[in-house]
């Protein structure tokens, strides 16, 4: 059974294999530190979404996607070692942290893309679907 906040999501068709290891090994050549299993079986599960509320609205990206929203918003530069994975509309970033410290040991932030200091955390989580439970 899904969790409740995933019944709010616009779920997708899976990511394929190949997919998966394109973006494994794009996220590999900016750290030497691996997606983790929940963000990837995510994928398999649902290759994006979109969230509609109404306590979630959140746009993940394919696996297609990463590597371009990672680029495009700056964080391969600005922000080594984080991998963006989605927005929620509002100019935030939904991002994998695998920096060596990454905040408070968490997988998953959301941080507001304006401001330069990463260390402004509005939420973070172990889990992909534990961060989506607290927006």
């Amino acid at each position: 059974m899904l969790p409740n906040i995933l019944s709010q999501l616009d779920l997708r068709s899976g990511a394929t294999e190949e997919e998966i290891q394109k973006l494994a090994q794009y996220v590999l050549t900016l750290t030497d530190q691996p997606l983790p299993d929940d963000y990837l079986d995510f994928l398999r599960t649902s290759n994006g979404a979109i969230g509609h509320g109404p306590d979630l609205f959140v746009n993940l990206r394919g696996a297609q996607d990463v590597s371009e929203a990672t680029i495009g918003y700056g964080a391969a530069e600005f922000f080594p070692g984080l991998i963006i994975i989605g927005t929620d509309g509002c100019g935030n970033l939904i991002a994998v942290d695998l920096t060596p410290a990454s905040s408070e040991g968490y997988k998953y932030i959301l941080f507001d893309s304006l401001d330069l200091d990463r260390e402004y955390v509005i939420c973070a989580d172990d889990t992909v679907v534990g961060l989506l439970e607290k927006f």
